[in-house]
């Protein structure tokens, strides 16, 4: 699983980048993981779903061959569209 925050110089390999496996990050506003990131990027809103996938999308530079999304309640079909 690709770690929350990657070391200086990791975001240009794209051996990190390839599978991106978000199934047990939890997205509900009070979680941990939500908060974290909110901190590290100064984020103004509550983190979506969309908007970490677009983040993670954008960061991988079109290489990613698989993606394995959330099982949780948080995240539904309408995150996506």
């Amino acid at each position: 699983m690709m770690p929350l925050f990657l070391p200086s110089g990791s975001q240009r390999l794209s051996s990190c980048w390839r599978r991106l496996n978000f199934r047990s990050l939890d997205f509900t506003p009070w979680s941990p993981f939500s908060r974290a990131f909110a901190l590290r990027y100064r984020l103004h809103s509550p983190l979506s779903f969309s908007a970490f996938l677009r983040f993670a999308l954008h960061r991988s530079r079109g290489v990613v061959d698989q993606l394995a999304l959330p099982l949780s309640s948080a995240v539904s079909i309408h995150n996506l569209a």
